[in-house]
């Protein structure tokens, strides 16, 4: 979060330049901000602090976040701001470098571009910790907090590294800012290949710098080492490659090698994204990657509707999106920070009459929060998902409600998209993609350089998929869009998609997509391989072109969902609400979810006939028409298996009997539960 004085002017220069920089990037909007959710909301994660990261070194998901706790540890020099990093699913602390004592405002990124793996945290010389050695100053003190009030000079960036997050190198003064030059949040992102732009050395890496004024400075790093802690050169303001097209407060930055853009994301009001390929020419979205949660009623007590093609919603009202526990907002997010969570870390004031705990102001986000700020995100070193973390908080209200209690507990959020980094990137540019282009010109399922097609119908993936050749057998990946409708689908033959014998196709969300069958007809008919992820398939009914059989699909091939969820599909003439598994068949479902599916006779849920099938950290909802295996059940007549989910360890159980319907109810997430909580570890 950026200090109060630096927030506005940013964020109004954001919105005056993006305007005047947009070409067919940002289109003007009724209503002011357009905001289409790109994610798939998990929920607030329990945060210790400030700005934070996300990241995944050799394997393992941590988060790095800046703590205005003790450092050094004992205590013993006071109380000043540092990092911590923590284990992303347990919660526990796994290391608090004492050397980042007196440095806030930190991102970490990981070096994936070749072993070892290399975690690098940068940070800004501002104490925020010790207000009383400080002299009491609001926001702390140090070098770049005496440039920001004009006090002193010498503002720089510091660095860290580590393989192991045992041992730490820094800080480095990687860059050193030039006079009554300031700078609190920064971000960095690794360079695929050294990289080259028209007038600017080679540079392996590049940063983004949230300046004093209307800009958003860049830095590049020369070396040719992997070594981030020199060599980094401050690019000039206002010159050929001045930043001051696109300002935004809370940067985080990211270079994406498949179309050679460098993206700079950040905000304190909305979450905004903004790309260039020569630091020169700014292309800035008119949409939000996130935008706050107020309701409008109580926002338009204090601020103007905003008008149409307003970009930043800093200083007027939108309609904000849902963000109901319903959404997966308003919820603590599963499996991150279990620890934390159990241990109510989250509460002030544990079991005394004013107790506060965080957990209980989730349902009410609409009535408080009045910001999103400091985001980063991070995919898997090149593979989905991708996590993105974001800060929901009352930083931006206005100054007319500054007096104003709006209950609310502030604090970070995380969201999934099933593709990588670079996928979701260029989500937010399809229409200006010219390779995505050329590649739905020539009916390809993968455009060039092995990236995913973006499709944004029904129609159009039916299409593409049709023209695939079966001999030799044709693997294609698709990411359905985030404004992607079920145009061109009617349940008939044509619509039902089919996976040809000899094909292997991937589809994966841009925002948790809805595939809703509207009760027309199934939706895919697997005789190749179908990996399908992120998805809600609801409403398939099994008739007609796909048969009696698999309200959603049925498969002679194989059939993978990961973290999908299955609603309301049904066979009211055969079996298998959801799935229908042949012989020599075969499925996998991961992390998904079945509720209010049913058949008229077996596998309500999945019908396994002489196939097998495999679910690991499924759910199957309790179906208030009763417990019969014709709702939401499982037909065992096949092999069917459950796995451990990830993080624990244990041999599948088999599901053993046959046509017994083993459903679990909502407390448990695997089959059958008393096996599987006694298996797993």
């Amino acid at each position: 979060m950026p200090p109060p004085r630096l927030l506005g002017s940013l964020l109004l220069a954001a919105a005056g330049a993006a305007a005047a920089a947009a070409t067919g990037g940002a289109q003007p909007v009724a209503g002011g901000v357009a905001f289409a959710r790109n994610f798939k909301p998990e929920g607030a994660w329990g945060d210790h602090g400030e700005e934070a990261s996300p990241f995944f070194l050799n394997g393992k998901l941590y988060m790095m976040q800046s703590i205005m706790g003790r450092f050094p540890a004992d205590g013993s020099q006071g109380t000043h701001s540092g990092f911590c990093v923590y284990d992303a699913r347990s919660g526990e602390k796994v290391a608090c470098p004492d050397s980042s004592s007196a440095f806030a405002f930190c991102s970490a990124i990981v070096d994936h571009t070749a072993p070892p793996q290399r975690l690098w945290v940068f940070c800004s010389a501002w104490d925020r910790g010790n207000h009383s050695y400080c002299n009491n100053s609001a926001w702390g003190c140090g070098a770049c907090a005496d440039a920001a009030h004009g006090k002193g000079s010498g503002c720089y960036v510091g660095s860290w590294s580590t393989e192991d997050l045992a041992s730490w190198d820094g800080p480095h003064k990687a860059l050193t800012l030039p006079m009554n030059q300031t700078v609190p949040n920064v971000g960095a992102s690794m360079v695929a290949s050294p990289s080259k732009v028209p007038g600017l050395p080679t540079h392996q890496a590049f940063m983004a710098l949230e300046g004093g004024s209307t800009n958003t400075d860049i830095a590049i790093n020369t070396g040719t080492d992997r070594d981030l802690s020199k060599n980094w050169v401050l690019l000039k303001h206002g010159g050929q490659h001045g930043a001051n097209s696109h300002g935004l407060a809370c940067p985080s930055a990211r270079y994406n090698p498949t179309d050679q853009y460098y993206y700079v994301f950040g905000g304190g009001n909305d979450i905004r994204i903004t790309r260039t390929k020569d630091f020169s020419a700014w292309e800035q979205r008119n949409m939000s990657m996130m935008t706050h949660c107020i309701a409008q009623d109580i926002c338009l007590k204090y601020r103007p509707a905003c008008k149409p093609g307003v970009q930043s919603a800093e200083e007027c009202c939108i309609k904000a999106p849902d963000c109901s526990p319903a959404s997966g907002e308003g919820q603590i997010a599963p499996g991150y920070f279990t620890n934390y969570w159990e241990n109510k870390s989250d509460c002030q004031n544990l079991g005394r009459p004013n107790q506060s705990c965080r957990r209980d102001m989730l349902g009410n986000i609409s009535q408080w929060d009045w910001s999103v700020n400091d985001a980063d995100f991070c995919d898997e070193g090149g593979k989905g998902p991708t996590r993105f973390l974001y800060c929901m908080c009352q930083q931006t209200k206005p100054r007319a409600a500054q007096n104003v209690t709006f209950r609310g507990g502030g604090g970070y959020h995380i969201g999934t998209f099933p593709g990588n980094e670079r996928q979701w990137l260029s989500s937010f540019y399809p229409p200006r993609e010219a390779h995505l282009r050329g590649a739905r010109a020539a009916g390809s399922g993968t455009v060039k350089g092995g990236e995913p097609r973006i499709v944004q119908s029904w129609g159009e993936l039916a299409s593409a998929v049709a023209l695939l050749p079966t001999s030799p057998s044709k693997a294609a990946s698709f990411v359905l869009g985030s404004g992607f409708t079920m145009a061109g689908y009617n349940g008939t033959n044509g619509t039902v998609i089919t996976i040809p014998k000899g094909c292997v196709v991937s589809i994966t969300s841009g925002g948790h997509t809805v595939l809703d069958a509207g009760g027309k007809g199934s939706l895919f008919i697997v005789e190749g391989s179908l990996t399908a992820e992120g998805l809600t398939l609801k409403n398939g009914v099994a008739r007609g072109t796909g048969g009696n059989n698999g309200g959603a699909f049925r498969t002679d091939g194989s059939a993978t969902f990961t973290r999908c969820s299955f609603i309301n599909n049904s066979a009211p003439d055969g079996d298998g609400g959801v799935a229908h598994v042949y012989a020599n068949a075969s499925a996998t479902f991961t992390s998904c979810s079945f509720a209010q599916n049913s058949a008229r006779a077996g596998g309500g849920a999945v019908d396994v006939y002489l196939g097998t099938a495999r679910f690991v950290d499924c759910s199957f909802e309790v179906d208030s028409r009763g417990t019969a295996l014709k709702y939401n059940g499982i037909y065992d007549g096949g092999k069917i298996s459950f796995g451990c989910p990830a993080g624990t360890t244990g041999a599948d159980v088999l599901l053993k009997g046959n046509g017994t319907n083993r459903c679990c109810d909502k407390k448990t997430t695997q089959l059958p539960p008393a096996q599987k909580i006694a298996s797993c570890h």
